[in-house]
């Protein structure tokens, strides 16, 4: 009876643990003339892939252009994908240049390219605010006045908004030790 709850844990567990993965990047349609987007947003440990008909290949530029100076080949068929490091989101807010090297790049200036920012953790992004000018003078507080409030916690004590990386760090944690205690 033991068994069967422990197995029914690691069930949900394991649920969990793939509810928490991050979402695949898919390019559709990498050919040329390429017409999808041409930006995108990753976070690190989420993998982009690249699909296609014909004779293309993906190549990732550190010149951020059509240069191919000190490029790496990502792959050279349909499906070849590329999994971001944390090294490619130092610092925060990094960007990868992407692009089809056929025909010495031809492919590439005719515009089958793309640019990723890569984040540590996509829920850090600052959020922009935009200010628009006016000609009320802005009022000025005295910081003694100033409320100090607590940031906003959840049922465990940590402040809100989450963090990926954490959540996939515990979930992994705790599916270990659920298979532990089954194995036991």
């Amino acid at each position: 009876m033991a068994k069967s709850y422990l197995s029914l844990l690691a069930l949900f567990a394991l649920a969990s643990f793939a509810e928490a993965q991050l979402p695949n990047i898919d390019v559709v349609g990498w050919v040329l003339p390429y017409q999808g987007t041409k930006e995108f947003e990753a976070q690190v440990g989420q993998t982009i892939t690249f699909q296609w008909e014909g004779g293309h290949n993906v190549w990732n530029h550190p010149s951020l252009s059509c240069d191919q100076t000190g490029n790496s080949l990502v792959g050279a068929t349909s499906g070849s994908q590329y999994t971001f490091l944390a090294s490619d989101s130092s610092p925060e807010g990094t960007e990868m240049f992407f692009a089809c090297n056929i025909g010495d790049g031809n492919h590439c200036r005719r515009g089958q390219s793309i640019m990723v920012t890569v984040y540590d953790d996509l829920e850090a992004i600052p959020e922009v605010i935009v200010v628009s000018p006016t000609d009320a003078p802005v009022p000025v507080a005295n910081p003694t006045d100033a409320p100090v409030s607590k940031p906003a916690t959840n049922a465990y004590g940590s402040s809100s908004g989450g963090n990926n990386a954490n959540t996939i760090a515990s979930m992994v944690g705790l599916l270990g030790a659920i298979l532990a205690l089954a194995l036991v």
